[in-house]
């Protein structure tokens, strides 16, 4: 499963820090915050997230090039594992 999307919050909540810890969901873990919003400011927040269960790798994660919206896209490397 794969969710992805603009979630409102940083990844330092407990709506996404609990997933994590439990191991049932990932977020990218190890691939850093993807600072996302708002586009046209600086400093920017990440509020923009992926996450993934079952047998998903997170491979790489960056920030894609502007696209007129006032969230700056978030790019996922992802590879399906053989289980």
């Amino acid at each position: 499963m794969i969710v992805a999307g603009d979630f409102n919050t940083n990844t330092l909540v407990a709506l996404l820090s609990r997933p994590r810890r439990n191991g049932r969901r990932r977020n990218f873990d190890g691939h850093g915050y993807i600072d996302t919003w708002p586009s046209w400011l600086w400093p920017q927040i990440p509020i923009d997230h992926v996450l993934v269960k079952g047998p998903i790798v997170v491979a790489g994660m960056g920030r894609g090039s502007g696209t007129g919206s006032d969230h700056h896209p978030v790019v996922a490397d992802l590879h399906l594992i053989d289980r």
